[in-house]
């Protein structure tokens, strides 16, 4: 995630980082420990391994792009091209890849076994409930509604199946989810390709996903941008969490020179939002756990009946 900042540069705050805590105080340590650790780690790095491979549909054998392939629980993951083709690098030997997407059964593999090419089966399918609305059902939206540009956040880094979302608290048996609508106050790409993903949510654990369908924005665009999610037949019973899950890889066409002199990207995504209301779940890959960040809401609002 990035951070959250307000546009004038003097007076830029940080309210979301990247910052691990559980390891920010070895900077503190005596050198010899921290020689210690250097020698520890570069031996690590050395072990590990990298993966590569595609992945196919099992009766058609094309290829299925977007697949969420990562270690179940650990920041290693990523998403498959749109030719099915994946890598992934950081891993260590005796961990398991995961491997799931909407509509196929899971599939989790020891990285020592791994094939060049991965067929996910066709989860079985049901007949599709005929969903019965009651006529006295009142629509509205929940989440939280801005446009500011002002104060803003969004990816940090552009990790294929970095995931961002909000909590929306519904506190009713039953709700119909008709819309989902975001605002986007900053984009430097092209182009942009994103999967909504709706969960469970029980207080503030991220449960299944309760949105069946591939449902990929294509093209976002600075602004309101609203989906249609009618067609999908989406009932949460209580709170769910609805996110945004990065697809693809854009090129950045700007760059700057850095505190160091080396040229790097320059492109953001900024999401409207808004500080000290509601919150966000974030991972940063793909199979990754959620983490909740309270200090801020992005600018995400759902069109609802219930």
């Amino acid at each position: 995630m990035q951070t959250f900042s307000e546009n004038n540069q003097a007076t830029k705050r940080n309210y979301l980082g990247t910052v691990d805590h559980h390891h920010k105080n070895l900077i503190c340590r005596p050198f010899t420990m921290a020689f210690l650790f250097l020698v520890f780690l570069s031996t690590e790095v050395s072990s590990q391994i990298t993966v590569r491979g595609t992945v196919y549909d099992s009766t058609s054998e094309q290829p299925l792009p977007f697949v969420n392939i990562g270690v179940r629980g650990q920041n290693l993951g990523t998403v498959s091209l749109q030719d099915g083709k994946f890598v992934l690098a950081g891993l260590n030997k005796g961990q398991k890849l995961l491997f799931s997407m909407v509509g196929y059964k899971s599939s989790e593999i020891d990285i020592e076994s791994l094939q060049e090419k991965i067929f996910l089966a066709a989860s079985n399918t049901r007949l599709q409930e005929v969903v019965v609305k009651s006529s006295k059902l009142k629509k509205g939206f929940l989440g939280n509604r801005t446009s500011s540009k002002l104060i803003n956040g969004g990816f940090s880094v552009d990790f294929l199946g970095a995931e961002a979302g909000v909590p929306i608290r519904a506190k009713k048996a039953e709700t119909f989810i008709n819309t989902f609508h975001f605002f986007i106050a900053r984009n430097d790409y092209d182009s942009l390709r994103f999967r909504i993903n709706i969960y469970e949510l029980r207080g503030n654990e991220v449960g299944k996903r309760i949105l069946n369908h591939n449902v990929i924005i294509k093209n976002a665009s600075e602004g309101w941008n609203n989906v249609n999610l009618e067609p999908y037949d989406v009932v949460a019973e209580g709170d769910f969490m609805i996110s945004l899950e990065w697809l693809t890889d854009f090129p950045c066409n700007k760059s700057r020179k850095d505190e160091h002199g080396e040229i790097v990207d320059d492109c953001y995504l900024r999401f409207s939002a808004t500080l000290f209301k509601k919150h966000i779940f974030y991972r940063a890959v793909s199979q990754g756990d959620f983490r909740l960040f309270t200090g801020g809401s992005l600018g995400f609002l759902v069109g609802v009946e219930h």
